[in-house]
């Protein structure tokens, strides 16, 4: 089994690509994150108020 440093190099500067792009876009992150719970928490409401 031999390992494929390129590979190594490669997955690093994925990361490193999208790091970058969420610091870049912390608003949209923050915005996502909180639409997604808002959404799960509403969800539940109605849930809980059909038994």
């Amino acid at each position: 089994m031999c390992f494929d440093e390129n590979k190594g190099q490669k997955t690093d500067s994925f990361l490193r690509l999208a790091m970058q792009k969420l610091k870049n876009n912390k608003g949209i992150v923050a915005t996502a994150i909180f639409a997604f719970s808002l959404g799960v928490l509403v969800t539940q409401k109605f849930r809980s108020n059909g038994n």
